[in-house]
């Protein structure tokens, strides 16, 4: 069953305001040049809906990246980009959201997945 594109999207400051302190999932940066990156493309299977005409996905579908990956996630197909950093960004935001509001564990878990990502490459 396709979902409405018009649910009330969940928006949640405190979340949001969490994912500025962790760092980047692609590079390990810190700092002022994270940026909350919604993850537009939908997946039905893990329930996210439909997004687009200006309108985001749900805060929890967001993760944080360095700027410059953030515009180059934008600079082409989002499936395209995260394959080519060899990431799954659903599984990602799962992860984040399963440990909020813990930023020691979730900045532990991002360096260590982009550390076994840099030796399986």
């Amino acid at each position: 069953m396709l979902k409405s594109a018009r649910t009330p999207r969940q928006v949640d400051k405190a979340y949001t305001s969490w994912l500025h302190e962790l760092p980047c999932v692609v590079t390990g940066r810190i700092g002022e040049g994270v940026q909350q990156a919604h993850i537009r493309f939908v997946d039905f299977e893990n329930n996210k809906d439909l997004t687009g005409g200006g309108r985001k996905p749900d805060d929890r579908w967001s993760l944080p990246l360095w700027w410059h990956e953030h515009t180059r996630q934008h600079s082409m197909k989002e499936q395209t980009y995260w394959q080519a950093e060899g990431k799954d960004p659903l599984e990602l935001c799962r992860k984040l959201e399963s440990l909020y509001p813990d930023t020691d564990a979730a900045t532990v878990f991002i360096l260590a997945q982009i550390n076994r990502h840099r030796r399986f490459r």
